[in-house]
């Protein structure tokens, strides 16, 4: 049995490849992408919470999010579609961290909702507007989960008056 970790890896570098050799559109062929740090990745990642299945669906979200977003890349989000929902769905039925902020069980469970419906609409061919559209209103309400439960920054204490 492969770990969730290897599976994640191996989907991880599939989108590499597959965001790779993929056709692009024209403008994206003739003029290069902006040259992107590797750090944003990294310090994104860096700031990831201790909630295994929202990470894990995170990979797989960076991996078809950020070629769509760069380049108009639809490829890996096609690719990985059903495999996305399949992580959010696992996702939804876990509990939901208690430093979480009110409202996120209900908004990782419309998560799970719309990256079925977007695995769905690249099961049944939908155009690349419509596929664009729905990962990234994935990606939208998905961000909004991931603040909800960021670590509370540290309240700055106000030392007591003096008499």
């Amino acid at each position: 049995m492969f770990s969730t970790s290897r599976t994640l890896a191996v989907a991880f570098a599939s989108a590499l490849a597959i965001t790779a050799f993929s056709a692009r559109p024209a403008a994206a062929q003739t003029t290069p992408p902006p040259a992107k740090s590797g750090m944003m990745d990294a310090d994104h990642m860096s700031q990831m919470g201790k909630w295994a299945p929202m990470n894990e669906f995170h990979m797989l979200l960076m991996a078809t999010w950020h070629p769509v977003k760069e380049t108009e890349n639809l490829a890996p989000t096609r690719t990985m579609a059903e495999m996305m929902a399949t992580k959010a769905e696992a996702w939804a039925k876990t509990a939901v961290p208690a430093s979480c902020k009110a409202g996120t069980e209900a908004a990782v469970k419309q998560i799970a909702t719309d990256t079925r419906a977007l695995a769905k609409l690249v099961a049944d061919k939908g155009t690349d507007a419509q596929v664009r559209s729905a990962i990234s209103a994935v990606h939208d309400k998905f961000e909004a989960v991931e603040e909800a439960c960021s670590e509370p920054a540290k309240a700055k204490t106000t030392p007591p008056a003096l008499h």
